[in-house]
């Protein structure tokens, strides 16, 4: 089971909560992505697993920009953020809501975001999604 939340801020600047689901389907995700597309704002999936392990997958996007990070515990128990690493931008910062990041973390491909929540949400147990790296 996988729970869904998250928030968006208007082009007004106002700030609005996102319905908490707390067993959410693909569609649910995919009509959730289409309102946010327009602003900017942060989607968060969370899932246990049968080991009792706990998953974040966010998403933050502005402005059909979006930078996907799942955050995941190791064998170790020292917890571990994976994102999208695309050699084809530019090895600078870009501002993703007020804060810097690689700007090979951040993507404008929609698609590619959601065929890895796609992932995240289909998955019976807890691991890397394919197209997700070690962040560094």
């Amino acid at each position: 089971m996988v729970s869904f939340g998250g928030f968006y801020i208007d082009v007004n600047g106002t700030r609005h909560q996102l319905t908490f689901i707390e067993d959410v389907s693909l569609n649910e995700v995919d009509e959730q992505i289409r309102i946010l597309e327009k602003v900017k704002g942060i989607i968060s999936l969370t899932k246990v697993s049968s080991n009792g392990m706990t998953s974040d997958l966010e998403v933050y996007i502005q402005f059909g920009l979006y930078m996907p990070m799942l955050g995941l515990y190791d064998a170790d128990d020292e917890y571990i953020v994976y994102s999208i690493h695309d050699e084809t931008q530019p090895s600078t910062l870009s501002e993703m809501l007020g804060e810097p990041f690689p700007s090979t973390s951040i993507s404008d491909d929609v698609n590619k975001i959601k065929l890895i929540i796609e992932e995240y949400i289909s998955s019976e147990s807890e691991h890397v999604v394919p197209g997700l790296e070690k962040y560094n």
